[in-house]
């Protein structure tokens, strides 16, 4: 059965399961143009979403009137999305969340790590207190409770210092040796 057949055969079907229609099934419209959804190619699984819009609008540039069409077929995506996303009336959900949920936004964060390792690589031991001060000072409101050691937790892998631990892992590590010749150097 032809992928024509298969349709007119459930738009009649359709037609049949409800008699209250209007129409006899012989007059339901007929779609000629009816096209599959295309399917994921290898590129289109390997890249997510946010990578296939960058590569899409790294094509683009600075181009006048780009056939948003086009790029969009090659990398997969939706014209629609592609256009508002290069026009800036749109941005990726990472950008949206850092901007709109977060306390600080991204660059903000950035900026106070690049502080907390500067600090540190001077010999600077920073407390929770001090980064939650920072912090405060940067964004211009107090934050919560937990943020300070959630913040840390999130960037552990690229802070510097090693005061800034949670208290239970200063706990677990009180016999830490690295920490004490640390700490007796800085002194």
């Amino acid at each position: 059965m032809s992928k024509q057949q298969l349709f007119e055969t459930s738009v009649n079907c359709l037609c049949n399961r409800f008699p209250w229609s209007v129409h006899a099934p012989s007059q339901c419209t007929i779609f000629t143009d009816f096209r599959p959804l295309p399917q994921p190619t290898l590129t289109s699984m390997a890249l997510s979403h946010d990578a296939r819009i960058a590569l899409a609008l790294a094509e683009i540039g600075s181009e006048n009137a780009p056939n948003y069409a086009h790029y969009a077929r090659k990398h997969e995506l939706v014209p629609s999305t592609l256009s508002r996303r290069h026009r800036g009336k749109t941005t990726s959900r990472k950008e949206a969340t850092s901007e709109h949920r977060q306390n600080l936004t991204t660059l903000q964060e950035q900026t106070l790590i690049n502080h907390i390792n500067h600090l540190s690589d001077q010999n600077l031991p920073l407390t929770t207190q001090i980064v939650q001060n920072i912090a405060k000072e940067m964004a211009g409101r107090s934050f919560g409770k937990n943020w300070t050691s959630n913040f840390i937790k999130r960037h552990q892998q690229v802070l510097k210092s090693l005061y800034l631990r949670n208290i239970d892992n200063q706990r677990v590590k009180a016999e830490y040796l690295p920490l004490f010749k640390y700490f007796y150097d800085m002194v």
